[in-house]
């Protein structure tokens, strides 16, 4: 069975190797911990309301601490914005890890791509994406974990080209803009309406890019 990446909506969850005493390990470890629970606590808020409209004092109450606890662990409302976008990238390097992996095949790949897409569109939404490209702080951050993204994702397609396993007689720069757009057709309504879940539809998308319409 190939190995399945974490979904984006709990991607806040981390595993950290970190050197020092036992006793040190210890604390650092439910300070990052509590610290997890925070971020999940605000994006759920933020996901809803927005950043703006959200409080400090809201995030303490969703995370079941007090205000002067919250503080120890966050600045503000940008400090933990900014780690939960942190946090967004460490899931797209672990995407790119698992792309690397040649016992998934090429199919697999390409769909963990479109759910991994779904998915951040889908638990983020539409308001809190749209403050997120409206802050120029929050945005060069975004644009660069997509870049970053963008530009690895290019090169794999080159690699799989070199090997056969994709035809070189299309650009990889077109085929990933051509994947990316299959996102569009996952997300509408009508589309969904014609399979029991989003895995089966993604499939079925991939199917017929990947092969075309005619009776194999």
């Amino acid at each position: 069975m190939s190995r399945k990446l974490k979904s984006v909506s709990v991607g806040f969850e981390g595993n950290y190797k970190i050197k020092g005493e036992t006793k040190m390990i210890k604390k650092t470890e439910e300070f990052l911990q509590k610290q997890d629970e925070i971020l999940v606590a605000a994006f759920d808020l933020f996901r809803r309301f927005g950043i703006k409209r959200v409080k400090m004092t809201d995030i303490a109450q969703v995370a079941e601490m007090s205000r002067s606890t919250l503080y120890r662990y966050f600045k503000n409302k940008r400090d933990i914005m900014e780690l939960i976008l942190e946090r967004q990238r460490e899931y797209g390097l672990e995407f790119l890890e698992y792309i690397k992996d040649d016992s998934v095949s090429l199919s697999e790949k390409f769909q963990e791509m479109l759910r991994m897409k779904f998915e951040m569109v889908k638990s983020w939404g539409d308001l809190l994406i749209q403050e997120v490209m409206k802050d120029a702080d929050y945005s060069r951050q975004l644009h660069s974990l997509q870049a970053e993204m963008s530009e690895e994702f290019i090169e794999f397609l080159r690699r799989e080209q070199e090997k056969g396993n994709i035809n070189s007689e299309f650009d990889a720069e077109f085929i990933y803009m051509y994947l990316l757009k299959q996102e569009y057709l996952i997300m509408d309504k009508t589309m969904q309406g014609h399979y029991p879940d989003l895995a089966s539809l993604i499939v079925a998308v991939l199917d017929i890019s990947l092969n075309g319409v005619r009776r194999r």
